[in-house]
């Protein structure tokens, strides 16, 4: 997808708690044909040996592309979200994390500009699908933000520390870091994706010894 000069991406012309079951729900509307409906454009990336996970990524120019898409990678997945979401209304950010979570993902890692928004969204959906955090019927959804952290350090922990509810982590076995309006950063995480662990060499190259 061709991008600005500042790495924000243009069109072609022409840890909280969600609990409850996966079930599909409504979204923003939007004309069929503006919506990536396929697969296609979620790539195979790399594959986490610890987790057990095969990783991939989507990178979308816009939030809608994301409520767009009908196939997964797997019934239930680790899901990493890179977004401006500052400034997107909250009925927006609803439909991209609520089209996610309905998907299949288990653990939600929001990272970039408004993330604390985007946990907020996942807590309210909590609250409005199964009548608050006591409810232990159901398996729980864990998500945290990342506002005060640097991409590398968000995606480290996305890498290796997303351990989602016992219910979930043996069918958890994917992970999809989706990228929206932002190619530079789409690119970084595609590269750590691609062979976690020479990145997590990186990472740990970068921190200055402790003493």
């Amino acid at each position: 997808m061709p991008a600005n000069s500042d790495g924000t991406r243009r069109r072609p012309r022409g840890a909280r708690r969600f609990e409850g079951t996966l079930t599909g729900r409504r979204g923003v509307s939007r004309k069929s044909s503006d919506i990536a409906t396929t697969m296609d454009a979620i790539r195979r990336a790399g594959y986490e040996s610890t987790t057990e996970r095969s990783l991939y990524t989507l990178g979308v120019a816009e939030p809608l592309d994301v409520v767009g898409i009908k196939g997964f990678p797997t019934s239930h997945f680790a899901c990493f979200i890179a977004w401006d979401a500052l400034q997107s209304s909250k009925a927006l950010v609803t439909s991209v994390v609520e089209r996610l979570l309905y998907a299949g993902a288990t653990y939600i890692c929001a990272w970039g500009p408004g993330c604390n928004g985007v946990h907020d969204v996942a807590d309210e959906a909590r609250e409005s699908q199964c009548g608050g955090a006591d409810d232990r019927a159901h398996p729980v959804v864990m998500t945290t933000s990342h506002a005060s952290d640097s991409l590398q350090d968000a995606l480290w922990f996305f890498l290796f520390l997303t351990f989602p509810d016992e219910r979930f982590e043996e069918p958890t076995r994917s992970g999809l870091a989706v990228t929206i309006g932002n190619s530079v950063w789409e690119e970084q995480i595609r590269q750590a994706l691609q062979d976690p662990a020479a990145f997590a060499g990186r990472v740990l190259a970068s921190k200055p010894p402790k003493v």
